[in-house]
């Protein structure tokens, strides 16, 4: 996990480079933090690098949500499908 460690820092180091206003290098420094918290979330969804890279895409504006197809949707015979009572 040192290779997700090295592009937290490299992002969180982008973050903290935007200054107040609009400029070239503020808009290069946003567009690569978010581009490396993507790539974290994208490359090691579970770890806790990928967590803080959610946060720091909050802390710009863009949520980062997750899927909860895994949570959600369970594989089932047809027959427990079926016999389930109704809510």
């Amino acid at each position: 996990m040192a290779i997700a460690e090295h592009l937290l820092n490299e992002a969180q180091y982008a973050f903290a480079s935007i200054t107040f206003g609009e400029s070239r290098d503020n808009r290069r420094n946003r567009s690569r933090a978010m581009s490396l918290c993507r790539k974290i979330i994208r490359q090691y969804p579970t770890s806790m690098e990928a967590g803080e890279s959610r946060a720091l895409l909050r802390r710009l504006g863009e949520e980062a949500f997750g899927s909860n197809l895994a949570v959600l949707h369970r594989h089932i015979t047809e027959t427990q499908h079926h016999s389930a009572s109704p809510s």
